[in-house]
């Protein structure tokens, strides 16, 4: 009985541990993202206050 007890709590500890390294990595893949995000964003912004050339401008300029 306490063998079948113990096995059960050595699996249940394992599947904790897996989870926690599961969600650690989803946590990094997540900041990762959110980092990568934020840089397009700055770019489309950046892009945004750029002034743009008139068409004559870019024709004769």
């Amino acid at each position: 009985m306490n063998k079948v007890k113990n096995q059960q709590l050595e699996t249940k500890y394992k599947q904790i541990s897996e989870l926690h390294n599961l969600l650690d990595q989803q946590q990094k893949l997540t900041l990762d993202l959110q980092s990568r995000l934020d840089n397009k964003n700055q770019e489309l912004l950046d892009l945004k206050e750029t002034p743009k050339e008139g068409f004559w401008r870019r024709l004769f300029g």
